[in-house]
């Protein structure tokens, strides 16, 4: 697979079937930050791949991935998943007041100091992004304590696409084209 820095392959990222057995690495679906919803979206669009015999059935496979993505995608955007399946769970490498920017990670960590349950670097901290552009650490994201009933709809999309472009890549089919088929497939 691409690496994003370069068009030569990244050696440490990549899928196959190997004896009808899926092999993968370095997919969102290996990542332990990645939500669980995405490593299962990666996972169903993998299993589809699996059954390609032939180059001539790629196609054909494709649209019915593109119905997948679009099934998904109308799940975020009607509020359907669970929040708590949307959640990131990521090391703090510091402390809340040593982050600069009002980051994620940031935001979360001042939860977590909120409700009295502050977090050191080297620790797990579990949050859903609720505001991907707000500068308020309230309102930016919702540590998975706190019991986020929403989530910021437009990040998961984009989130969605990427993860369905790391796997389809390989194929020339980047973030823009995939959006372009689940729109014509809406019409």
């Amino acid at each position: 697979m691409k690496s994003r820095a370069s068009e030569v392959g990244a050696l440490n990222h990549y899928y196959g079937v190997f004896e009808g057995e899926l092999e993968i690495k370095g997919l969102h679906l290996k990542r332990s930050d990645t939500p669980n919803y995405f490593k299962n979206v990666q996972k169903e669009i993998l299993e589809v791949l699996k059954e390609i015999d032939e180059e001539k059935e790629i196609e054909s496979i494709i649209a019915n991935i593109i119905k997948i993505v679009k099934r998904k995608l109308e799940d975020i955007k009607s509020r359907k998943v669970d929040p708590l399946e949307l959640c990131f769970t990521k090391t703090a490498s510091k402390k809340a007041e040593d982050y600069e920017h009002a980051n994620e990670m940031k935001s979360a960590l001042v939860q977590y100091k909120d409700i009295d349950l502050s977090k050191s670097p080297g620790q797990a901290v579990c949050y859903v992004v609720t505001d991907s552009m707000s500068s308020e650490p309230m309102e930016k994201v919702k540590v998975k304590e706190k019991d986020p009933k929403f989530y910021d709809t437009a990040y998961y999309e984009d989130y969605l696409y990427r993860v369905v472009e790391e796997i389809l890549s390989p194929f020339s089919y980047e973030k823009e084209r995939i959006k372009r088929m689940v729109r014509s497939q809406s019409s």
